[in-house]
């Protein structure tokens, strides 16, 4: 009777304890950044708007510091860190800070879980001489609610510049670049307000035992590759406004030359929601094209201009 009693006593430790790991794994998965050692995700990497690679990040450890701190180390299949990974640290509230945000090599928080829409916090402070300091600021300048990869989650629009005042809005400040976060996968998308600008684009997850997205590295997609050129290039150029709209935003080309164009709308993971028009004749100058998102989830599309001479595509976002 004494050795059943010991051996029901060992399963409900070893039980207790299986139990215990889990709701320490669990705990660590933090919203905006819901990855643990063995996850993974991969960006699709545009360089001035133009795609060039994929590229596939691996959190290879996880530990807990002293002071209660999560590190995260990072790897990735491109062997270039200093453009584009870091390592990253989530705090007691759920902060989140990297290390190479601006290749500095110090820890900066990249994201503040306490900061609501108008809302900023400071990354850095740079004494440049002893009368002139300036701050890297970030402000959260929207808040949603989005379905990516089929799961509704809130995102949060939030832009990074360099300004000289602690306190005020990054609008009045150098822009760097806008990140869009999502509470269930992380960093959606990274624009960049400096040229060339490295601009990352989430293209899919391994969180835990479930894939979401496509999670094939190094595959160009067919919906931003950019099609052969047989005549001299075509001068043009594509934007939108408003941007972020609710219903309707204007298209706008400007082509210095007659040409062909096709123009198509794709969301995040690249797949084609809606083609506006295929192979259509312009003359030169500046034409504007009305586009109504309709029925489209709320969320970030990209919109895509081709013809001979090239390959356009310009990011917007949809707010219902």
């Amino acid at each position: 009777m004494n050795e059943i009693t010991n051996i029901i006593s060992v399963l409900f430790v070893a039980i207790l304890c299986a139990f215990s790991t889990l709701q320490a794994q669990d705990s660590i998965r933090t919203p905006y950044f819901p990855y643990q050692s063995g996850d993974f995700w991969v960006n699709e990497i545009y360089i001035a708007g133009q795609y060039e690679t994929d590229e596939r990040i691996d959190i290879i450890s996880d530990s807990a510091a002293p002071n209660g701190d999560y590190v995260f180390t990072v790897s990735s299949d491109r062997g270039q860190p200093e453009e584009l990974i870091y390592n990253f640290k989530i705090d007691s509230t759920n902060n989140i800070y990297s290390d190479l945000w601006y290749d500095k090599g110090d820890w900066l928080k990249i994201f503040d879980f306490s900061k609501n829409v108008g809302e900023t916090w400071i990354l850095e402070q740079d004494s440049l001489t002893p009368s002139l300091v300036q701050y890297e600021l970030a402000e959260v300048m929207l808040e949603y609610k989005s379905k990516i990869f089929g799961d509704s989650t809130t995102v949060k629009e939030v832009r990074y510049a360099r300004t000289d005042n602690n306190s005020t809005s990054t609008q009045e400040g150098y822009g760097r670049f806008y990140v869009w976060w999502s509470e269930k996968f992380g960093m959606l998308e990274k624009r960049s307000l400096e040229l060339p600008g490295i601009e990352p684009v989430l293209k899919g997850a391994r969180i835990g035992n479930t894939i979401y997205g496509d999670t094939t590295a190094n595959l160009p997609p067919v919906s931003i590759e950019p099609e052969p050129s047989v005549n001299p290039p075509q001068s043009f150029q594509l934007s939108n406004y408003p941007n972020p709209f609710n219903s309707t935003t204007n298209i706008v080309i400007k082509t210095e030359t007659p040409g062909k164009f096709s123009l198509a709308v794709y969301d995040i993971v690249g797949s084609k929601v809606t083609e506006i028009f295929n192979n259509k004749a312009f003359v030169s100058g500046r034409h504007t094209i009305p586009w109504q998102a309709g029925n489209l989830a709320t969320g970030i599309y990209f919109v895509r201009l081709s013809s001979r001479g090239g390959v356009q595509v310009q990011t917007i976002t949809y707010l219902k």
